[in-house]
């Protein structure tokens, strides 16, 4: 679904360098502060914010298993939040044209760029719930279409967020009942 010619859905990933597809449209984003990697960074990457990456400290403590995935996540987010500018640039442009985390973690599932990703989805789906495109209640007979059409679930409201308001109407005339 499309409107105004632009994609509306909320697409970040992260994956390795070497798993890197070519002709993707997603924009290239790397947080690394490692000079190590900097030659590897810039042949990938189209942006680079490494003062984003988290304190070193903080990535130490969970590297060396001191705080867990959840802890590490907590504080890493709280740091995030004192970088709103550059946190939201990323939110907008993971609308259009979506982002891929670069990382040179050995789980990509639980680094420094998927919780970079999992914050950026909360911004959206934020951003989302104050401009009112929430949808909640029964909606098990439309949610492939809800997440066709951009929809984020919003743990934190147990409400499907809509990108915008023409999905929102359109996912509000295919529910059942008086929503």
């Amino acid at each position: 679904m499309r409107t105004n010619g632009r994609p509306l859905s909320f697409r970040v990933r992260v994956c390795r360098p070497d798993d890197l597809l070519s002709g993707n449209d997603f924009l290239l984003v790397s947080i690394e502060t490692n000079s190590a990697h900097s030659e590897r960074r810039l042949d990938h990457c189209d942006v680079w914010r490494p003062e984003l990456a988290p304190d070193p400290g903080l990535q130490a403590s969970y590297e060396n298993g001191v705080i867990d995935w959840h802890e590490f996540v907590r504080r890493y987010t709280r740091e995030l939040r004192l970088s709103l500018e550059y946190c939201e640039h990323l939110r907008a442009l993971a609308c259009d044209p979506g982002l891929v985390f670069v990382s040179s973690a050995t789980d990509i599932e639980r680094c420094a760029e998927a919780a970079l990703a999992q914050h950026l989805e909360r911004l959206e789906c934020e951003h989302r719930w104050s401009q009112g495109l929430m949808i909640g209640g029964y909606v098990y007979p439309v949610r492939e279409e809800i997440m066709q059409a951009g929809g984020l679930w919003f743990a934190r409201h147990k409400a499907w967020m809509m990108p915008d308001r023409e999905a929102w109407l359109h996912i509000q005339s295919q529910l059942p009942g008086d929503f």
